[in-house]
């Protein structure tokens, strides 16, 4: 077992989950939590959901403030990240994929669409009310998870396909707020 796999097992292992879902106002005070940067910056962008919001970003020539407090966030690596780490990590993930997915799928993604107060944003834009398109949700989101552990150059900005979709689902998320 690798010190990234030991790290995480023993953080993991004090982690009280039903201590923190079990507290529904803790839970409260993160459902009103936002992105203001990536909210800010759509109210300006002229993007629409079926396009490719990195594509959209990068050749906006709009200097309006807000878009490019976000082109500037999204388009840099802090200096922390280490991307042999980031490499060990994926590698974790994708030696126990099959566990984590039933997790994933199961509970994390099951349970949000059940829960009346995580499911806001299905709410908001009609998923609730369409089962096909609330099944198609956990599968994209499944296939997003895929996507973004793949390997490390994924996440490059601006060049990696994971670092494309995680900018889209952001945008998605602050669209639906």
């Amino acid at each position: 077992m690798s010190k990234l796999e030991r790290s995480f097992r023993n953080s993991f292992q004090k982690l009280d989950l039903k201590k923190v879902l079990d507290d529904h106002e803790k839970l409260e005070v993160l459902s009103h939590v936002s992105d203001t940067l990536a909210d800010d910056c759509l109210k300006h962008l002229h993007w629409k959901a079926h396009q490719d919001v990195s594509k959209v970003l990068h050749n906006c020539d709009s200097a309006h403030e807000s878009i490019m407090k976000f082109k500037e966030q999204i388009g840099g690596v802090p200096e922390w990240v280490n991307w042999d780490l980031v490499r060990q990590g994926q590698d974790v993930f994708w030696k126990y994929m099959v566990p984590v997915n039933i997790i994933l799928t199961n509970y994390s993604l099951a349970g949000g669409l059940a829960a009346n107060d995580m499911a806001n944003t299905l709410e908001c834009n009609g998923s609730d009310k369409k089962p096909p398109l609330t099944n198609a949700r956990v599968m994209n989101t499944s296939k997003f998870v895929l996507d973004v552990m793949k390997d490390a150059d994924c996440l490059r900005p601006w060049t990696g396909e994971g670092w494309s979709l995680i900018v889209r689902v952001r945008m998605l998320h602050a669209k639906a707020r």
